[in-house]
C-alpha cells in the first residue's frame, strides 16, 4: 500500500499520510507546531508531496545547525543614535536552521491562511536602556542624632542635680553636728566641755590594759561585750599564772565561758587554759553536754591542760564515741597522761574500727607497762582482723619503746 509523504516547509520534517489531502488544506506540523497549506498533486514543481511505497519514519534532526555568525558591530560616531530594528527584523530569528527541500510554491497555489502566531506582537519593539533597581530608602539620621544629643544632655543635668543635692545634705549635716575637740590637741580650749546631740557626754577613750590589775578591773566590769573584754582577755594570756591570784582570776573567767557573745567565750577559753583551776571543771563538763561544737572543742582542750581527775578522763573518753569530738577528745586524753589509761581501755575492744583505732593511738602515747599483757592478748584474738591487729601491734611497740621492754609477740612488726 502506497503512502503519501508531506514535507514541512518550516522544519523540513517528513510527515506520512495514508491519502493525499486536498490542496490548500491547513496542516499542523507535530514537530515545530507550525501550520502550512497542503500542496497539490506531486509534480516536478511541487516536491512537498512525495508518494512513498514504504512506511514513513518520523525522525528528528541529529545535529543542530551551526550558529550564524553575526556581522561585527561598526563603531558609531559620538552623539549618533543607535539604529532601531523594525518589527519584521526582530521577529526573524537569525539562528533558524535552513529549510531542506523547500522550494517556491507554484503560482497557482493558494496563499496560506494567517495563524495565531503571526498576530503576536514582539515583546520589545525598541531598545530600552537598563535601569538599576531602586535602593532601599535610608532612614533619616537627623532625628536619631537629635534624640541621642537630647538624652546625653538630660543625663548630664540629672547627674549635676544629684551632686548638688548630696553637697547640700552634707553641708546641712556638718552645720548641725557639734565638734568636740580633745583638750590635748592644738586649737582646743582647756576646760571646755561641749555636750553631744543626745545630751550625754562622750565617753573618754578606752585605756589599754598593761598590768594584771588592769585586766582584772576590766573583767570585773558589768559590760561583758566584746569591746570591753577583748583587750583584757588577750592581755591576760600573756601573764604567767600567779598562784596567789589564780583562784581569783579563775572565778572571774568562769561566767565568761558561757557568755552570749561567741567572741567573748573564745577569749575566756584561751585565758582559762592558762589561769584555769578545778573551780572551772564543772562549767567545762557542762559545756561538753550542752555546748556547740566549737565550745566543746575549746572545753576539751582546756580540760586536757588542767584536768587530772578520773571524772574528767571519763567525760573525755565518752566524747570519743562522737565523730565530731573524737579527735579533740583523744588529744585531751593524751595531754592528761597515764591518769587516763584505764578509761581508754573501754574502747580497745570496740566494734567501731575508728573508735578502736583512736584508743590504740592514745594508749600508745600514755600506756604503761601494765597495758602490755592486755594488748598482747587482744593481738592473739585478732588474727583474722588484720587492720585491728596492726593498730594493736603499733601500740605495743610504742609502749615497749617508752618503758624499755622488747619482748614482742611475733607479730607483723617483729
Amino acid at each position: 500500500m502506497s503512502q503519501i509523504v508531506l514535507v514541512c516547509p518550516h522544519c523540513s520534517m517528513r510527515l506520512g499520510a495514508s491519502s493525499a489531502p486536498a490542496a490548500g488544506t491547513m496542516l499542523t506540523c507535530p514537530t515545530c507546531s507550525k501550520q502550512f497549506a497542503a500542496p497539490g498533486p506531486a509534480s516536478s514543481s511541487n516536491p512537498n508531496l512525495v508518494p512513498q511505497t514504504q512506511p514513513a519514519v518520523t525522525r528528528t534532526p541529529d545535529k543542530k545547525p551551526p550558529p550564524v555568525m553575526k556581522p561585527p558591530v561598526q563603531p558609531q560616531a559620538l552623539g549618533a543614535q543607535p539604529a532601531v530594528k523594525s518589527t519584521a527584523q526582530l521577529t526573524q530569528s537569525p539562528s533558524k536552521p535552513p529549510q531542506v527541500a523547500q522550494k517556491t510554491a507554484p503560482a497557482n497555489a493558494p496563499a496560506p491562511a494567517p495563524t495565531a502566531l503571526d498576530s503576536i506582537a514582539p515583546a520589545y519593539s525598541t531598545l530600552q536602556p537598563y535601569q538599576s533597581p531602586q535602593a532601599f530608602p535610608q532612614p533619616a539620621r537627623s532625628s536619631s542624632k537629635g534624640l541621642i544629643i537630647g538624652l546625653s544632655v538630660a543625663g548630664g543635668v540629672l547627674v549635676l542635680v544629684l551632686v548638688l543635692i548630696g553637697a547640700g545634705l552634707y553641708m546641712a549635716a556638718q552645720s548641725f553636728s557639734p565638734v568636740v575637740q580633745n583638750p590635748g590637741m592644738s586649737g582646743s580650749i582647756p576646760g571646755l566641755d561641749l555636750p553631744s546631740v543626745s545630751g550625754v557626754k562622750p565617753k573618754p577613750p578606752r585605756r589599754l590594759p598593761e598590768t594584771l590589775e588592769d585586766c582584772i578591773e576590766d573583767i570585773r566590769s558589768s559590760d561583758q561585750t566584746f569591746s570591753q573584754m577583748f583587750l583584757a582577755l588577750n592581755k591576760l594570756t600573756e601573764f604567767s599564772p600567779q598562784e596567789s591570784r589564780r583562784e581569783e582570776v579563775a572565778g572571774l573567767l568562769d561566767p565568761l565561758l558561757t557568755a552570749r557573745e561567741s567572741s567573748v567565750r573564745s577569749g575566756a577559753f584561751r585565758a582559762v587554759k592558762v589561769w584555769g583551776t578545778q573551780r572551772n571543771v564543772p562549767t567545762l563538763l557542762k559545756i561538753l553536754e550542752t555546748g556547740d561544737r566549737s565550745s566543746r572543742s575549746s572545753a576539751m582542750e582546756a580540760l586536757g591542760n588542767m584536768g587530772s581527775s578520773q571524772q574528767v578522763a571519763e567525760a573525755l573518753a565518752k566524747q570519743m564515741l562522737l565523730d565530731d569530738d573524737r579527735s579533740n577528745a583523744a588529744r585531751a586524753l593524751e595531754e592528761m597522761g597515764p591518769v587516763a589509761e584505764d578509761v581508754v581501755w573501754q574502747h580497745m575492744e570496740s566494734r567501731n574500727s575508728r573508735v578502736q583505732s583512736s584508743a590504740c593511738s592514745v594508749l600508745a602515747k600514755i600506756g604503761t607497762k601494765k597495758s602490755l599483757p592486755k594488748i598482747r592478748e587482744l593481738i592473739q584474738k585478732s588474727e583474722s582482723d588484720i587492720s585491728r591487729k596492726v593498730h594493736l601491734e603499733i601500740a605495743e611497740r610504742e609502749i615497749e619503746r617508752r618503758v624499755g621492754t622488747t619482748e614482742g609477740t611475733g607479730g607483723i612488726f617483729d
